[in-house]
């Protein structure tokens, strides 16, 4: 039955955000932003934001006669070029869903490097899938933006960013109600202003401060008295550590998350992990506490401990991981504004490969699935994205991590190894940091030998070829609309998948062998 029109007027559309994946291309490491925003954002919105989770220097109103966004466009046989698709300033207030829908956009801005932003939409979420926060925000991302490359240098903080958001695109269904009033007596209201250590001078001086009026002594402490009440139990006045000039952290509390590492307190050494994580990257650090914790950690390296010996436990398993993710976050606080010397550096880079040759234990080290061997990953990650990382040295180190971390396996993976290694490779192709031929040779060679060893009474060398086949897996869906350099590769990609599922009788490409005359897109075959 159809809807009457004046029961559809009163139907709410439902709300709609697009999630977008932003990539700087070409660029060594890959610098990335994942974003919701609304789904009737215009090309200026899109602009604005972009502005804003990329920290550029020029401001939106430079943008809007210096930037331009573009698709690509190529006739038959022709290489590929950018089209512009702003043309006067009424382009701007053009809907972005509809450019995205068809294609990834790219936006060039002011930078010495010239590089592109590639925006390209992954999905289309409904409210719920959206999230909590307030569109647009941006979810995840990784490094910050040089100047070199039109940014203003600053550590990539996703709440900083946010902040930034909310207050550029300020949410109109939320407007600022008045303060109630709470005496209507003025002469009520004098008094309570003499008297503020009474419950109602309390509350008046409160009401004051909220208002904006200026308070007085007495009534700014006995404010402070009023928070400073817990229950009727004043709280005790602890002194803090003062911080020194342009310290955002005091060097007590590094020394107290340094002494939480490798804990069996899960909460304290999760927050002492990523208190020292932020601080090397995010430059919660001033840069002599960053070479002196850098210092301390490395003096007192916990990634070996206990490293194979039957008689370690889990704090020796979790002091090792805590210690990879650290020195992950070291080195990329280190890409964004060098504090490590070139011996610190040379020595991380044998660090992280070692470490994960000799790392055996695969088991949980956090709720979720973060084991030990992940953490691994995350610092090899890391090492291979660090520029002075040594090109020649790249293939190896992959292969010699790769194959000796399958052949440890003596049960499938607990954790995310499958999706970590995936990653490494992933940004590595599309950084263009990894040769073509590289990436073929790397394939070729874990996958040989996988299966090289398969024992029918092993089930270890199953689970081995099920783990590679994982990564390539996640390869073969994000590898998708790579460069043609790398095509060679991409194919045995497939070939990997498709052989793996062929030998449990599964046929993943779907051959049409109906007895019809149609065709899988439902096309006739004998249409003249």
């Amino acid at each position: 039955m159809a809807m009457s029109a004046d029961k559809a007027g009163k139907t709410e559309k439902k709300e709609q955000y697009l999630q977008l994946k932003i990539t700087l291309e070409a660029n060594r490491p890959p610098v990335w932003r994942r974003v919701v925003i609304p789904a009737d954002s215009t090309l200026a919105d899109l602009r604005r934001v972009l502005r804003i989770v990329f920290d550029l220097a020029a401001s939106d109103e430079q943008l809007t006669t210096t930037a331009q966004f573009a698709q690509q466009t190529a006739a038959d046989g022709d290489e590929a070029t950018l089209q512009p698709i702003i043309h006067q300033a009424a382009d701007w207030d053009q809907p972005a869903a509809g450019f995205l829908h068809a294609q990834a956009l790219y936006f060039t801005f002011p930078s010495q490097t010239k590089r592109l932003l590639r925006v390209l939409l992954e999905s289309v979420l409904g409210p719920a899938e959206a999230g909590p926060e307030r569109a647009p925000y941006v979810a995840y991302g990784r490094q910050a933006m040089t100047r070199a490359n039109g940014g203003q240098g600053r550590a990539y903080h996703k709440k900083v960013i946010n902040a930034a958001l909310a207050e550029a695109f300020p949410d109109p269904r939320q407007r600022r109600r008045p303060l109630p009033v709470i005496y209507a007596d003025p002469d009520q209201i004098q008094r309570d202003r003499e008297q503020p250590n009474t419950p109602e001078g309390q509350m008046q001086a409160l009401s004051d401060l909220m208002s904006g009026k200026q308070l007085t002594t007495a009534q700014s402490e006995a404010l402070a008295a009023f928070f400073n009440d817990r229950n009727g139990v004043p709280t005790p006045h602890v002194e803090k550590p003062k911080l020194a000039p342009g310290e955002k952290v005091t060097q007590e509390d590094i020394d107290d998350a340094l002494a939480r590492l490798g804990s069996g307190d899960i909460d304290g050494r999760s927050s002492a992990v990523n208190m020292i994580i932020q601080g090397f990257a995010d430059g919660e650090f001033t840069r002599p506490q960053r070479q002196r914790t850098a210092t301390r950690l490395m003096a007192k390296n916990r990634l070996f401990q206990k490293l194979g010996e039957p008689e370690g436990d889990l704090l020796d398993r979790t002091a090792r991981g805590d210690t990879a993710t650290i020195y992950a976050g070291m080195l990329v606080g280190d890409m964004m504004d060098p504090f490590l010397t070139g011996k610190q550096r040379t020595t991380l880079f044998h660090w992280a490969s070692e470490y994960l040759q000799k790392e055996i234990d695969l088991g949980i080290i956090f709720p979720g699935n973060l084991t030990a061997t992940s953490c691994g990953l995350r610092f090899l990650y890391s090492v291979v994205m660090h520029p002075d990382f040594p090109a020649g040295d790249l293939l190896k180190t992959l292969i010699d991590s790769f194959e000796l971390l399958l052949s440890h396996m003596q049960l499938p993976f607990q954790g995310d190894e499958a999706e970590s290694m995936a990653l490494i490779v992933h940004d590595l192709v599309i950084a263009k940091m990894i040769q073509p031929a590289d990436f073929l040779t790397l394939l070729h060679s874990v996958t040989g030998m996988v299966e090289r060893y398969l024992e029918p009474t092993d089930p270890r060398s199953f689970y081995r070829r099920k783990g590679w086949v994982a990564a390539v897996e996640v390869l073969f869906i994000s590898l998708d609309g790579a460069d043609d350099a790398y095509g060679e590769g991409l194919d045995l990609v497939f070939d990997i998948v498709d052989r793996y599922y062929q030998s449990m009788g599964i046929d993943i490409v779907g051959d049409d062998d109906d007895e019809d005359d149609a065709d899988d897109d439902g096309s006739d075959d004998d249409a003249e």
